[in-house]
Formats: structure tokens, sequence, C-alpha cells
């Protein structure tokens, strides 16, 4: 009988592997990505340098009208495949889609490649492979795992809805379309990934009215109401521990303010030292976001979060690149013809946000429209 909790952990080949260039349109298998932070959806890796998430249409808007300028604050569009969802003869789901023509796989697994690997089940059982020497774990206010639980919690979930379809029609896959992103915590041994929440509107233009309520209360019993700002997820290497310490949208919705500053300050520090280096990296990207937002017609965020990426292993002054990245759906550009008074508006909120410490990225639903000029 299996239970959607079980759990099983076995030893593998932990050393790292070259990735087949199998071409474009050629079928590959993609697996699980075990440092997501935030969202919904299950992500997965299709090489160490690609990123997939679910289809939504208004973030492939967003990213294939993308203009130039914002390219550097988001992470790198790969295009969009449709991937069949099957289960094998010894129960476990497996993922295979043929990427577009123009992509490129990646030919090593880089430096964080070695990663321990998640094995889905239809039944909701996950079996976690460890290689020699990956003993970390990551600890959030509850549990204690191999992987972020967070993203553990999005793929049982999701094993849920496959599970059903599969029952329905096991000779038959399951087929959804993927958008294919850069993965920004390629190259780190210790990724650190903070997703924060920005603004205080939570809804899209084309949420119910039900929808709309839950979102305000929960934006004026958090830190989004008094800051603009909530944590939407976390997770910080201890280099004194040796283990991740990781936070969920809910540990963010529960902070005041001290306790967000506190969650803030927790992340720039590896349990050592606080990393002023990635502060200062961060505070000049932030600078030059603004800027950019800046000089545009007209903006609006709403429903937006940033997402901040650094290397946990690596030593103050070592020149550790820090990414930060906006969020795919969630920003609105305006070629003119705005209304003032919106115009007003948006600018005076955005700007508010943006010169906090930390301001906007990942799409809780994406709900934003892009027009170019």
């Amino acid at each position: 009988v299996c239970s959607s909790d079980l759990i099983t952990f076995f030893k593998r080949d932990g050393k790292p592997v070259m990735m087949e260039n199998q071409g474009a349109g050629a079928p590959q298998g993609l697996e699980p990505f075990i440092h997501q932070v935030g969202g919904h959806s299950p992500l997965f890796c299709l090489d160490p340098a690609t990123v997939c998430k679910p289809f939504e249409a208004r973030e492939h808007s967003f990213y294939s009208t993308l203009p130039p300028a914002l390219l550097q604050f988001t992470p790198a569009y790969k295009g969009s495949m449709k991937v069949d969802i099957r289960e094998d003869r010894d129960g476990y789901i497996t993922l295979r889609g043929a990427p577009p023509p123009d992509y490129s796989r990646s030919q090593t697994a880089g430096v964080g490649g070695c990663e321990p690997k998640m094995r889905l089940k239809r039944c909701g059982s996950i079996e976690i492979e460890r290689g020699p020497g990956q003993d970390r774990c990551f600890q959030d206010e509850r549990v204690e795992e191999e992987v972020n639980p967070w993203a553990l919690k999005c793929h049982r979930d999701n094993l849920k809805k496959v599970g059903i379809h599969l029952t329905c029609s096991p000779s038959l896959p399951t087929c959804q379309q993927y958008i294919l992103l850069e993965n920004l915590t390629r190259g780190h041994t210790h990724p650190c990934v903070l997703d924060l929440k920005v603004g205080t509107r939570q809804h899209g233009d084309s949420a119910s009215a039900s929808k709309r309520l839950s979102k305000t209360a929960k934006v004026q019993s958090s830190t989004s109401g008094s800051l603009g700002l909530r944590l939407g997820g976390m997770q910080v290497y201890q280099a004194n521990l040796g283990r991740y310490i990781c936070r969920t949208k809910n540990y963010g919705r529960s902070l005041s303010v001290p306790g967000f500053t506190s969650a803030l300050r927790q992340f720039f520090s590896n349990g050592l030292a606080i990393r002023t280096d990635v502060i200062r990296a961060l505070l000049r990207k932030l600078a030059q976001l603004h800027s950019l937002l800046g000089s545009l017609d007209s903006y609006r965020f709403y429903t937006s979060s940033l997402l901040i990426t650094y290397d946990g292993s690596a030593r103050e002054g070592a020149g550790a690149p820090v990414r930060n990245s906006l969020s795919t759906g969630s920003l609105t550009l305006l070629a003119g013809g705005a209304p003032s008074s919106l115009v007003g508006r948006t600018r005076h909120s955005s700007a508010q946000s943006l010169t906090s410490p930390c301001t906007a990225r990942r799409s809780e639903e994406h709900t934003s429209e892009l027009q170019s000029p």
C-alpha cells in the first residue's frame, strides 16, 4: 500500500555526469527541481541550465514580448514545449518533452549539478536518491527533509492530480505545456533563494470578488500592508551548521515588521557572517532597476515579487554573482495613453516599493498584460 508520506532514501553514484546533446526536437527527460521556495505548481529541470514550469498564457506573452531593456532583470526565456507524463511498469512517473528547435542543451552538470534526485510515484510517494557526500538537509519551521520541503509539497500535490488522470486513462499519457526558463541557481554549490512579494495589491484585474476579498485580507494582516513587502519563500545555507534553513509563505504571512527584518538578516547571513558583498551587489542591481523603470512612460506592478539568488558557499569578497529577477507576468508596461491618474498612482506605489531593501519577481497568478511599444 502506498502512502503519500512515504520517502525512501538510497545511494547512487554522485559523480558529475556529462549531458548528451540530444539535439533540438528529440524527447528529453525532466527531473524535479529541488530548490523551489514558492509558488503552487512544481518546477522541473530539463538540464542544469533550464527550469520548466507549467504554461500560463499571460506569462508566456510576457516573455515572448519582453522589452530588451528588461532582459537583464529576468531569467532567459527558452521557449515552450509539450510534456508527456506517463507511469512506467515500476510505478514511477516520467516526464519527457521535445524542446523547441532553437533550444541548446547544456553539456555538463556544472558546479551544482551533483544534487539529490527525486523520483515520483502516482501513489504519492517520493523517493530521494542521494550520492556520496550529499548529506545536506533542509529544515523549515516544521520538518527536516533532504530537499526543500516546499518543493516536496508542490510535487506531492501535483502527484494527486496526475494520479487521478492516469487511473482514469492508464494507457494514455497526460500532456501538459511547459515554458523553459534560465535556472538562476545554476553553478551555485549551495543556492540561497529568496522570494519577496511586492506591493499592497495581490490580486489581478480578472480576480473574482471573493478572491479579491481573500487577497486583500492577507495584505492587511501581513507586512504587505505595512511595508509593501512580504516573504513568499526562502532557503539559506548555514555554513556553521552544514544545512539549509527554509521558510514558507505561511511563515512569511505571520511575520511582524521586526520579524520580517530579522528574516532578511537571516537570508544574508551564512551563520558565520553577514554577506555584505551580496547586499552591496543587490543594492546596485535594485538601483539600476529603479532607474530603468523610472525612464519608462508608465508601468504597473501587482501580484509581483522579486527572486534573489546567490551562492551560500562563496566567501565574502570572492565576487559571487547575485541575481534578481522580475516577475514573469506581473509587470505591465504601457507605451503611452494610460490615464494620468493611473500613471501617477502606479509610479508612486512602485517607486515606494523599489526603494525598500528588496522588490519584485514571481507572480502568484501572472494576471498582467504586456503591450509592446
